[in-house]
């Protein structure tokens, strides 16, 4: 948890009196499914990012296989006003997964308190640890409005509970396959070249060596 630093006593009554104390609870877990290997990947492939309009930008920056991977997709439970700045966008390989795992209490619960809730990311493309699939959400706590963060942590349960149900069309997870392998090829490719240019980098070095080292010869030996 994001704690808001408080030097003193004086300086806390005079500066939350100006701005109300804000602490942020990041949410971190691991998504397994029955009889899954842990070292396998995730039975259901998911990219999924629930964040506020303004971050959107930002979260392409953030998280570079998202140009590969996501979109902005409608949630038939969560309408997108473009004139409302700090609304939900949800950025997803498709709107069959937004759909299933944002039903219509879930929704209700975000339009009249979802303030609290920073971003919510459910991934398998192992961007914070190994673990095959994972969610994370930030969530965001005032002291006048805990009553809204805690039903933002319900709704990240909620939201946990049914991404275990997620069923794919056989169209939508060919698609997805079909992305993650071409991603995968690519890493395996900056490896391979990463790792050429290190052999090539310590040739280089032990050739600088012997070079050196015939300097410092006689002549007749070199």
């Amino acid at each position: 948890m994001e704690m808001l630093r408080r030097h003193c006593i004086l300086s806390t009554c005079v500066t939350e009196k100006i701005q109300t104390a804000e602490d942020i609870l990041t949410v971190d877990i691991p998504i397994r499914f029955s009889h899954s290997d842990p070292n396998e990947p995730s039975q259901i492939p998911i990219e999924f990012l629930l964040l506020k309009k303004s971050k959107v930008k930002q979260s392409f920056t953030q998280y570079e296989h998202f140009a590969q991977f996501v979109s902005q997709v409608k949630l038939d439970h969560l309408p997108h006003n473009p004139k409302n700045k700090v609304g939900f966008v949800a950025l997803a390989e498709s709107e069959e997964v937004g759909n299933q795992l944002i039903d219509q209490n879930i929704a209700d619960v975000l339009m009249s308190n979802g303030e609290a809730l920073l971003d919510l990311h459910i991934t398998d493309q192992k961007v914070y640890n190994k673990y095959p699939l994972f969610m994370r959400a930030r969530i965001l706590i005032q002291a006048d409005k805990q009553e809204s963060a805690l039903k933002c942590l319900k709704v990240c349960f909620a939201i946990l509970d049914r991404v275990v149900k997620v069923k794919l069309s056989p169209q939508n997870k060919a698609k997805c396959e079909k992305v993650r392998r071409k991603a995968d090829a690519s890493k395996a490719k900056e490896k391979d070249e990463e790792k050429a240019m290190k052999v090539a980098m310590q040739q280089r070095e032990e050739d600088k060596k012997y070079q050196d080292k015939l300097k410092t010869l006689p002549v007749a030996d070199q």
